[in-house]
């Protein structure tokens, strides 16, 4: 009796392992899926912020265009940026989607101000805006964790004039973010 009790004990322990780690697989199955998916989006993501950064740069330093003109291209270009991500909405974290679409609703007042200090301050916000975006989907994505897992893999330290500058730069930017 005492047998066939153990043994009954053992095989429903091996049924709930077996549906464990069946589950668990699943899981990780799926998760690399969605994984792959979420980086595809990300990266659609970057592409639009990208494209409507660019089209919002020109419509801040063309002045030559009418001020209709230029709003309209800047709210396209913001508004592109938004149905990207209104379509991918079930891969993208909220907060970055909200971001995202703060980062270009400013541009129309940039457009209307006049040349001065405030409008320079008011492009300098878009532009970090952008900036934080960028940032937060590189890091939302995944990439910032893989560049910091690679750099330590390869212990690949690169050096130029060039990149040094820009280390230099980077420094001075970001030392001069935490000060305001």
């Amino acid at each position: 009796m005492e047998q066939a009790l153990i043994g009954l004990v053992g095989l429903l322990i091996g049924i709930l392992l077996n549906e464990h780690f069946r589950r668990r697989n699943r899981v990780e199955v799926y998760s690399t899926k969605v994984f792959e998916k979420r980086l595809e989006v990300y990266e659609g993501l970057l592409s639009a912020i990208n494209n409507a950064e660019t089209e919002v740069n020109d419509a801040i330093e063309n002045e030559a265009e009418p001020l209709a003109k230029r709003q309209q291209k800047a709210f396209v270009a913001g508004l592109r940026v938004m149905e990207f991500a209104d379509k991918y909405s079930l891969y993208l974290n909220d907060e970055i989607t909200v971001h995202c679409g703060a980062a270009f609703v400013v541009v129309s007042d940039i457009l209307e101000m006049k040349n001065g200090k405030k409008r320079k301050e008011a492009i300098d916000h878009y532009r970090t805006m952008v900036g934080d975006a960028k940032k937060m989907i590189r890091a939302e994505s995944g990439m910032s964790e893989i560049d910091r897992t690679f750099r330590t893999v390869t212990k690949a330290k690169h050096s130029s004039p060039v990149i040094d500058f820009y280390r230099q730069k980077k420094r001075e930017h970001e030392h001069a973010k935490k000060r305001v």
